[in-house]
């Protein structure tokens, strides 16, 4: 256990029809090893449910913990997660959403890579036990730097897994009009300009651990989420984060993994157990290929 008074931390978490959950996702904040001042900023985005009242008794009943409820009516995720961040005055801002829980060490471990190398802006971390060893022949270390290119590859930074210094905020805004991988909109904006690495280690367990793809909920439609990963590509490419060959391989990369996240939730469909990243599939197979003639991911610190 690490103890520092002085320094805050504020952590928003968004909040819809969260009753069965938000509890949890709370203690997973109160029982950080990491002892410092939290601000924690649960925002109720019009929950139908009795999400309100059970935060309401939750704070009752932790008078010790500084909990503010803010109640907002409907706006969506990113709405709700941008009145967070307005309100939030630590030192470093993380996100946690209502459904997920933080692992104990989490924000002890983020606080000491941010101690020891002070040029790190935002760091996010693995979640559900991944471990990064490689990824399309990119090389992943303890440490890694992300880069915006890379993200529009795969997102790195599921936002509950985020924690970023508060000098940054401004340059952090989750785009309101779009429901679908607005997240990683916001992080490959952030990244082109900002310092962002990936601590390679699991601290995080989102939606109960399922697979992000093809299972209940919001990640079930999938083909908003596909339709979500090419608007951000296409924002790159405004942002002229990629050129246009750049852009023509993002664009064929993404619509390959769409069609074999389609076979592999069919295939889960038919209850086989398949481990997708066990196998040499085409896609990875092409983009191996495509990404050791351009080079283009190791970008220079």
């Amino acid at each position: 256990m690490v103890e520092n008074t002085e320094l805050k931390i504020s952590v928003v978490i968004p909040m819809y029809n969260a009753s069965q959950s938000i509890v949890k996702a709370l203690d997973s904040v109160k029982y950080q090893t990491y002892k410092c001042t939290y601000q924690i900023l649960v925002v109720n985005d019009g929950s139908e449910d009795c999400s309100k009242e059970t935060v309401e008794k939750y704070i009752l009943e932790n008078p010790q913990m500084n909990i503010t409820l803010i109640n907002q009516p409907n706006g969506g995720v990113s709405k709700a997660r941008n009145e967070g961040l307005k309100r939030a005055t630590g030192d470093y801002i993380a996100f946690l959403d209502s459904d997920d829980e933080w692992l104990p060490e989490k924000i002890e471990k983020q606080i000491s890579v941010f101690q020891h190398d002070i040029s790190v802006d935002l760091l996010g971390t693995n979640r559900n036990g991944e471990h990064f060893k490689s990824f399309l022949g990119y090389k992943f270390r303890h440490l890694t730097r992300i880069s915006a290119k890379l993200l529009l590859l795969k997102n790195f930074f599921p936002t509950p897994t985020v924690i970023f210094k508060s000098e940054k905020k401004k340059a952090i805004f989750f785009e309101e009009d779009q429901l679908f991988m607005e997240d990683a909109n916001c992080w490959i904006s952030f990244c082109k300009s900002n310092n962002c690495y990936l601590l390679n280690e699991s601290l995080v367990i989102t939606g109960a651990g399922k697979p992000s793809f093809g299972s209940s909920g919001l990640s079930s439609n999938m083909w908003e989420m596909q339709k979500g990963e090419l608007k951000n590509i296409q924002n790159a490419y405004k942002s002229n984060i990629i050129n246009l060959f750049e852009y023509c391989f993002f664009y064929i990369y993404s619509l390959l993994k769409y069609f074999r996240r389609l076979i592999l939730k069919n295939i889960r469909k038919r209850n086989l157990r398949v481990k997708g990243s066990g196998v040499a599939t085409p896609t990875v197979i092409l983009g191996r290929k495509i990404l050791v003639k351009i080079r283009f991911l190791r970008e220079k610190s």
